[in-house]
């Protein structure tokens, strides 16, 4: 057992204790004045009761100074926190329980997997990312028929390489792209990262081989021919769904999008992209490009949604991801990502 295991044995409400308590921390950390208690639940995204509770608790241990005015971090919890900052950067197995369990109650999220390192700099952590999610859905996937949606992107092609057929255990498994293609790199389009899946683990793939962006009548046209029809429809009623989140400015570069479009963006600060759908940092949707395939409200249907990224450019992105989706589902992510949501 790692050391957060066993002091979690000890304390089992240590989840629920330590992540908001550090949150709290940082903030204050970082403010030059006192802050007032609704505006702390307010940044923190918690009730002000909750906040009450938080800050007499700290209060308690002098950790925080309490005035009329606001809160304030006293000398003695600014050294507390660069100690435990100290620890969560040097014991490694301390520091991936803390931010999986941060990571969940700062999304709401059903379950996060962290995994150690930068996607973005290790190659090993997509392998290891790989073999986390194909053990989740060896414990997700029910006997029988199951179909899993695929979107595209780096991140599931580079995951998708270290698919095996051992999760699969006798089910028998189809892989649905979620889009048609667009403009760009071929090995990270939807159909391309569902095939590649679909044949590392010897699995049924239904393809989905059409220009993504197309006029209204065109689309209208398409989606009345069978294999297209099925496909989409398939895809809707997935039992799971892998899916990752990409940054506005790059999405902006891949996506045929008009210049108008792409001032628009810029000027309402965009910062994510999925499903078509561009959103600013508060999941406000910016601009949304037409697609054939799979929408951002069809989420709502699929009970298994489980996002991937990595590389702590995404952070604004998936932060902002989640403030747009019916329900969170379950994130992989990497270390340089959760360090980065957490820590700022």
């Amino acid at each position: 057992m790692d050391v957060y295991s066993i002091i979690q044995s000890l304390v089992p409400e240590l989840d629920q204790l330590l992540p908001a308590r550090l949150e709290l921390m940082r903030y204050l950390s970082v403010m030059d004045n006192r802050v007032g208690r609704q505006s702390l639940a307010q940044a923190l995204n918690l009730s002000e009761r909750t906040m009450r509770s938080l800050i007499n608790v700290l209060r308690g241990q002098n950790i925080v100074d309490v005035e009329r005015n606001g809160v304030q971090l006293t000398d003695f919890g600014q050294k507390t926190l660069a100690q435990i900052e100290k620890v969560l950067e040097t014991d490694t197995s301390l520091s991936l329980s803390y931010y999986e369990t941060a990571l969940k109650q700062h999304f709401n999220l059903k379950d996060c997997i962290v995994l150690p390192g930068d996607s973005l700099r290790q190659e090993s952590v997509y392998e290891a990312m790989s073999h986390a999610v194909q053990d989740l859905l060896a414990q997700l996937l029910h006997e029988g028929d199951n179909v899993i949606a695929v979107t595209g992107g780096y991140t599931l092609a580079h995951v998708g390489r270290y698919f095996l057929p051992h999760y699969r255990k006798g089910r028998k498994i189809t892989f649905v792209p979620t889009r048609g293609g667009f403009g760009g790199d071929f090995s990270i389009q939807s159909s391309t990262v569902g095939g590649l899946m679909a044949r590392q683990s010897q699995a049924d793939y239904i393809p989905f081989f059409i220009p993504e962006s197309l006029t209204a009548e065109t689309s209208r046209l398409l989606m009345e021919e069978p294999s297209v029809k099925e496909a989409i429809e398939i895809s809707k009623k997935a039992d799971c769904l892998l899916l990752s989140v990409g940054t506005a400015d790059v999405m902006g570069q891949r996506r045929n999008i008009t210049p108008d479009q792409r001032r628009k963006i810029s000027q309402e600060a965009a910062v994510g992209e999925a499903f078509g759908v561009f959103f600013d940092k508060e999941g406000r949707e910016v601009i949304r490009y037409p697609r054939i395939g799979l929408q951002i409200e069809d989420l709502a249907n699929i009970p298994n949604i489980i996002t991937i990224v990595g590389g702590r450019a995404k952070a604004q992105a998936i932060a902002a991801f989640y403030k747009t989706v019916p329900h969170p589902g379950i994130l992989f992510c990497d270390e340089a990502l959760a360090k980065q949501v957490l820590n700022g």
